[in-house]
């Protein structure tokens, strides 16, 4: 786990405010979320993007930013990792982060949204209760924006 931590300390913007105990302190955890195993002692350049995917995800998710920003290809990987990855970004939600999570899987933002905000062609267009949001863009429901 040398390797993994040599990386996670080189990523020291992601803990800012964290002493390197803490940060120390995390690395097993990380390992063991992403089920790498053996490969976390190779050169991070190796790895596959699912590989670097479950390294990313992990260490973003192993400390309590305030606001966490994802887009949906982060969730990638075989299916139970998946579970796996969504239960652990439903956790760091319920601790009072803040998610901003770009997406356009419904099942993915019912799972972990409350809210929404609809962009089209990088104009907001709606904003409001998560399934208001994603109704039919003839509803009056969510709180329209005027152009």
């Amino acid at each position: 786990r040398g390797l993994l931590a040599a990386h996670i300390r080189r990523m020291r913007g992601l803990y800012r405010g964290l002493s390197r105990r803490q940060i120390e302190s995390r690395i097993d955890e990380i390992a063991d979320f992403t089920e790498l195993g053996g490969f976390l002692d190779m050169p991070i350049r190796t790895y596959s993007a699912g590989m670097q995917t479950r390294l990313s995800f992990a260490i973003c998710t192993s400390v309590d930013p305030d606001v966490l920003l994802l887009d949906e290809g982060i969730l990638a990987g075989d299916a139970a990792f998946m579970a796996k990855a969504q239960a652990r970004l439903a956790a760091f939600v319920a601790r009072a982060g803040i998610l901003v999570l770009a997406s356009h899987s419904d099942s993915l933002l019912a799972s972990l949204c409350t809210r929404a905000l609809r962009l089209e062609h990088g104009r907001l267009v709606a904003d409001g209760p998560l399934q208001d949001v994603l109704a039919p863009p003839l509803s009056l429901s969510p709180r329209r924006i005027p152009a």
